[in-house]
């Protein structure tokens, strides 16, 4: 039983071999030539000095153990200096357990490790193939060589042969196991250095790719409620590393108060239906700074469909986001600047046509002047007069309000449009900015189906088209605007490869005789910043934004060119079904807006331009409603505070004073919440201002207003309030 025992702590001992050698290589990089030499000469000599100490003892006194393969291991693996310490602390060992054979024993250690430093110095066994069969079997034949020299120096020769007889077989079969057992642990422990390395290594690169990215991982514990993270996650999002304590709550406290039900929702919906997570938010940094994350993860389920693990990642979008927004700046300004290009051509055509109306306006009152100074006035033909003068006006309200809406000043929404109507009025300015050597042509269909779009932008991408025609012609040429009802089936959009939805299509054409597009150049004509002008004389926007409003209409916009034969643009749009497609001029007008008033009202009205406020103040008490004026915010104000009997405040925008209109407003509100205000403004963009004491139920009006427009929207305000 002992026997059994002696093997069986060798055995164990061995088996600690690969465990020391793990450590030893793992840190090899570390330790450096010669540590890792003196640490594999201790790990190797200090598991041959234990396995000597506990042999197997024969009955002639000779001792078994499983020295061998220790000790060729460390000469393998260490050199020299390792074979030397283990062979060492092995024959000491050796010595102390004592023993006839004790001498012999001794020196046999020094010839393993001898065995150990050929096959290293030399390059018999490669380190990494050392458990292949030929390598096992060249090392177990080397102990046994080694062994063997036992019976050299055993004396007398009598006892040297009594050995060899009935030691020798023991010793053999114990080097065979020593060294095979040495050998497997070695090659496990370098099968796990191998997988620990190669984690390690991943680690590394997770780490150095997560630097890169900035991006880190969480890892959250479904049932427990704990969430882990990495340092880049809490970095992330503000939190002090120490005092992260891993919940759910030490997350969602760092999240912009707007994005968190959404995230939460996002969450909810991955762990109950599966679905991906995958959600932009903004995080509240300590000092008051925002983070912009995006977040995505995958959930892990169990059998029966219940969330277990949720593991993921977050990565930092706020450079991105600060770029896309610097960018989407330096667009604006660039599409800007290209608008006030083409306005500058237009100028002149535009001060022609306003000449002309205040020519009509000033002949037709002048004309009124003279009828009243000799009376008695003919009164149809005043009618005459004044229903011309009225309709210069409105003409000039509309190039006005066409001129701002294409400078992107307007107030720019959807509405139902007629293509045709739409080209006939830009047309007459688009004539005055083309060269008389260039031949505009209109070929309007009859009978064309209304659409939904934004005038301002429909009228630009017209110009911005017309314009590139005639660049690309050098100034002569024909451009040709062409309308057409289409009708797209799934066949036509299958076989062209479309990404539009089939159905019905009212199609714009502009057409030119230039000398087409090159094919290298076609594939670049809708990238922002392109252009084939010359620096200076073209922002290179101009069919990039072409592109961007036909595909936020929902429409779709292609190109067909030909080499010295020209180039045709082609937008399409939906076709609105009836009975919505009835465009904004069919629209009936209202009845007289002061008609239905029952009871006078009072009306608080601030205008700072004498002459407004005196047609204003008319056109109101004409139709039955008292009017207090003011000239400017703070007299209003004032006038307020002191007399709050009014149903509803009639405010230009912009006047002089500390209060202008907005702000107004908001001081007003604060002392009567109800309030109802109309606002006027003579530029479209101060119509469009939001908040500053604006609601969404006030009403704005642009300047000029006609009675009606005024009246309707001064009736529709007090009745709602």
């Amino acid at each position: 039983m002992q026997t059994v025992i002696d093997i069986l702590d060798n055995l164990v001992l061995l088996g600690m071999l690969g465990v020391f050698h793990f450590f030893v290589e793992l840190n090899r990089g570390r330790l450096g030539p010669l540590g890792a030499s003196l640490a594999t000469g201790l790990v190797f000599g200090i598991v041959g000095f234990m396995v000597t100490a506990t042999p197997v003892t024969l009955i002639d006194g000779a001792t078994v153990d499983a020295r061998a393969g220790p000790v060729i291991l460390a000469g393998l693996f260490g050199g020299p200096i390792a074979a030397g310490i283990a062979a060492t602390l092995g024959a000491i060992a050796r010595g102390l357990v004592g023993g006839s054979f004790a001498p012999s024993g001794m020196l046999v250690y020094f010839l393993y490790g001898l065995f150990g430093i050929i096959l290293q110095r030399f390059s018999v066994i490669p380190r990494d193939h050392v458990a292949t069969a030929r390598s096992i079997a060249l090392l177990i034949g080397g102990s046994w060589i080694a062994a063997s020299a036992m019976f050299l120096v055993i004396r007398p020769a009598e006892r040297a042969i009594q050995w060899l007889n009935d030691d020798l077989p023991y010793i053999l079969l114990a080097n065979a196991l020593s060294v095979g057992v040495s050998v497997g642990v070695v090659a496990l422990a370098a099968m796990f250095l191998s997988k620990t390395v190669e984690a390690m290594e991943l680690g590394r690169t997770l780490n150095l790719a997560k630097s890169a990215g900035r991006f880190g991982i969480w890892d959250f514990d479904v049932t427990s409620g704990v969430l882990k993270w990495d340092d880049t996650s809490k970095e992330m999002h503000g939190i002090d590393k120490e005092a992260f304590r891993g919940t759910y709550e030490d997350w969602s406290k760092t999240v912009h108060v707007d994005d968190l039900p959404m995230v939460q929702a996002a969450f909810s919906a991955a762990l109950a239906e599966k679905k991906p997570f995958s959600v932009e938010y903004r995080v509240v940094l300590p000092g008051g700074a925002m983070r912009a994350i995006k977040g995505d993860a995958i959930v892990l389920f169990d059998r029966a469909s219940k969330p277990l693990r949720v593991v993921g990642t977050n990565l930092d979008l706020s450079e991105l986001r600060s770029a896309e927004e610097k960018l989407i700046e330096a667009q604006s300004l660039a599409a800007q600047a290209q608008k006030f290009e083409t306005i500058g051509q237009l100028t002149g055509g535009v001060a022609h046509d306003f000449n002309n109306l205040l020519a009509v306006i000033m002949g037709n009152q002048e004309l009124l002047r003279d009828a009243i100074r000799n009376p008695p006035v003919d009164v149809s033909e005043a009618n005459v007069l004044i229903d011309a003068t009225i309709e210069a006006t409105k003409r000039g309200a509309d190039l006005s309000r066409n001129m701002l809406a294409y400078a992107r000043k307007a107030q720019l929404q959807p509405v139902l449009t007629d293509l045709n109507e739409l080209v006939r009025e830009t047309d007459s300015w688009l004539r005055r900015m083309i060269e008389s050597s260039v031949e505009i042509e209109t070929i309007l269909q009859a009978g064309l189906w209304s659409t939904r779009v934004d005038r301002a932008s429909m009228q630009s991408a017209l110009v911005n088209l017309v314009v590139n025609a005639r660049d690309a012609m050098g100034g002569a040429g024909r451009v040709t605007i062409e309308t057409s009802n289409i009708r797209i089936d799934h066949e036509y959009i299958t076989d062209r490869h479309e990404e539009i939805a089939a159905g019905r299509y009212v199609m714009l054409a502009v057409s030119d005789t230039g000398p087409g597009i090159p094919m290298e150049r076609l594939d670049h004509i809708f990238d922002p910043f392109f252009t084939t002008k010359p620096t200076g004389k073209g922002s290179g926007l101009g069919l990039s934004m072409v592109q961007g409003f036909v595909k936020q209409s929902r429409g779709a916009i292609r190109v067909y060119t030909e080499i010295d034969v020209g180039t045709s643009f082609k937008l399409y749009f939906p076709a609105v079904e009836e009975p919505e497609a009835t465009t904004r001029r069919s629209i009936p007008a209202e009845r007289p807006a002061h008609e239905g008033l029952s009871e006078q009202r009072r009306i608080l009205l601030v205008e700072d331009d004498d002459r407004v406020l005196a047609v204003l103040t008319r056109t109101l008490r004409n139709a039955g409603y008292e009017v207090v004026q003011c000239r400017n915010g703070d007299d209003a104000l004032e006038t307020f505070r002191k007399d709050r009997d009014f149903d509803l405040v009639v405010t230009d925008i912009v006047m002089p004073g500390q209060l202008q209109g907005p702000m107004m407003s908001k001081e007003i509100r604060n002392l009567d919440p109800d309030m109802r205000f109309v606002f006027l403004s003579g530029y479209a963009s101060e119509a469009t201002v939001h908040g500053n004491g604006l609601h969404p139920s006030d009403i704005r009006l642009m300047k000029p207003v006609s009675r009606n427009d005024l009246l309707t929207s001064v009736r529709r305000a007090i009745q709602g309030k």
